[in-house]
């Protein structure tokens, strides 16, 4: 039985790595990451590559935590928030990134939100 790997754009591997797609092609360019070239040439990434640059092992997955506050003023609270994220990840065994973000929860366009 032959398992086929997910591959990721780019674009979506840019996005999940936090990095701007030139630095994905200049990575496969040094040799940093591998990449699968589709017949039409366009590079994909596959999902072991992501899993390694973001450093999870295959036992264990990575947990995303998201902490956000309305304004600046309330910045103790954000981080409150992460170092209780933390605690809660930290108990269970568990990798977990956590992006912040300050601004209005009716906004849907804030960095760490999408």
């Amino acid at each position: 039985m032959v398992v086929k790997e997910k591959l990721y754009t780019v674009k979506k591997a840019s996005e999940i790595l936090g990095v701007h797609p030139k630095t994905i092609q200049k990575w496969d360019r040094e040799g940093k990451i591998k990449t699968v070239r589709t017949p039409g040439g366009r590079r994909r990434i596959p999902e072991s590559e992501i899993k390694r640059l973001l450093g999870i092992t295959e036992e264990k997955g990575l947990i995303i935590g998201y902490a956000r506050v309305s304004s600046h003023t309330q910045k103790d609270d954000l981080e409150r928030q992460v170092e209780t994220i933390k605690q809660y990840a930290k108990e269970r065994g568990w990798q977990v990134q956590i992006f912040k973000d300050i601004g209005s929860g009716l906004n849907e366009n804030r960095k760490n939100y999408r």
